[in-house]
C-alpha cells in the first residue's frame, strides 16, 4: 500500500480524534475549575457557597467599570479583573439563581445614567477627561437594591465577604436572631439599637462588630445572669464570658443540648479588659484577672 496514502490516512484520523476529545472535554469538563493562586484568591469559601446554594429567587449583579479609563491604572486594572473574575464565579456557583451583567458606563449614556441612580460613586482620574466607575450594584425581583459604590484596593482581603453580604441581603430570607452575652462593653454604654444611638453621650460606643452583626441580623444582648436562652435564639455568641454565674452556665448548656448553636470567644489575657481603678489601692488594677473561660462546658 502507498506509504503516502498511509500519511495522510493517519492525519486525517489524528485530527479526527482530537476534534472529537475537545468536543467530549468541552462537553463534559466546561465547569471545571483549577485555582492555582497561592491564597486560592478564586475558590469561593464555604459559608459563601451554602448562601448560593440556598438562593430562592434571581438576582441581578451589574458589574459598572469603566474599562477605557481604567487603562492608565495597571494596579487597579488587575483588580478590575480579579472582581469580574471573582463574579463569574458567584453565577457559575448559584447555579442559574445569579445573574452578571458587565457594563461599560461611557458618558452621556443610559448606562451612565443607571450608575448614577443606582448610588456608584464615579471618580476623575488625572489626565482622563471621563471619571472612573468601578462598583457593582444589585437587584432583585422584589426591587431590593444594594451596592458597593467603589471597589477600594486597599479593601481587597475582604472583596468575598462584601459581595457575600451584599448577595445574601438580596437573598429575602428571614433574618436570623443572634443574642449576644458578654463581660465587656462590647455593645457600648446605654446603647439603644432602636435609635441607633446612645443615650447619654460621652459614652462608649458599640463595637465595629456589633454594627456589622445588625446589618444582617436581628441582634440581642443578654444579662450575665439568664437562667434560661429564649428558644428564639438561632445563635448565642458570648464574648470572654469571665466568671459567669452557674445558672448562666446551666442556661447556655441546656440551649446547646437542644440544638442551639453557640460561638465563644475565650482569652487567657483580654488586654481590653480593663479594671476600674481603686484610688486606695492603684496596684489591684494590675494584678485583677483579666483572663476568660467554660471550663465546666468545653471540658
Amino acid at each position: 500500500m502507498n506509504k503516502q496514502l498511509l500519511s495522510k490516512t493517519g492525519l486525517i484520523l489524528a485530527v479526527i480524534l482530537f476534534i472529537a476529545f475537545i468536543i467530549v472535554v468541552n462537553g463534559n469538563f466546561k465547569s471545571a475549575r483549577v485555582d492555582l493562586t497561592e491564597d486560592k484568591l478564586y475558590t469561593l469559601s464555604e459559608g459563601t457557597l451554602n448562601i448560593l446554594s440556598s438562593l430562592q429567587q434571581p438576582i441581578t449583579l451589574r458589574f459598572y467599570y469603566s474599562e477605557q479609563v481604567a487603562q492608565a491604572l495597571p494596579s487597579l486594572k488587575a483588580y478590575a479583573q480579579r472582581v469580574q473574575e471573582l463574579l463569574m464565579e458567584y453565577q457559575r456557583a448559584s447555579d442559574g439563581m445569579i445573574q452578571v451583567k458587565i457594563i461599560n458606563p461611557k458618558p452621556f449614556t443610559d448606562h451612565e445614567q443607571r450608575a448614577k441612580q443606582y448610588g456608584l460613586q464615579s471618580i476623575p482620574i488625572e489626565g482622563e477627561p471621563d471619571p472612573l466607575f468601578f462598583g457593582v450594584a444589585g437587584t432583585n425581583i422584589l426591587d431590593g437594591l444594594e451596592r458597593i459604590r467603589f471597589f477600594q484596593p486597599e479593601m481587597e482581603d475582604v472583596l468575598e465577604y462584601d459581595l457575600t453580604r451584599m448577595v445574601y441581603q438580596l437573598s429575602d430570607v428571614e433574618r436570623k436572631n443572634v443574642a449576644v452575652m458578654s463581660s465587656l462593653p462590647i455593645d457600648g454604654e446605654d446603647y439603644d439599637p432602636l435609635k441607633g444611638q446612645l443615650d447619654t453621650e460621652g459614652g462608649a460606643k458599640p463595637w465595629a462588630v456589633m454594627g456589622k452583626l445588625r446589618e444582617m441580623f436581628n441582634v440581642s444582648v443578654l444579662p450575665e445572669d439568664i437562667r434560661r436562652i429564649p428558644s428564639s435564639v438561632d445563635l448565642l455568641m458570648v464574648v470572654h464570658p469571665k466568671e459567669l454565674p452557674e445558672q448562666t452556665l446551666y442556661a447556655i448548656d441546656q440551649y446547646v443540648l437542644q440544638g442551639g448553636k453557640l460561638i465563644t470567644f475565650v482569652d487567657p489575657y483580654a488586654e481590653v479588659d480593663v479594671p476600674e481603678k481603686d484610688p486606695d489601692n492603684p496596684m489591684a488594677a494590675m494584678v485583677a484577672n483579666r483572663s476568660s473561660n467554660m471550663p465546666e462546658l468545653l471540658n
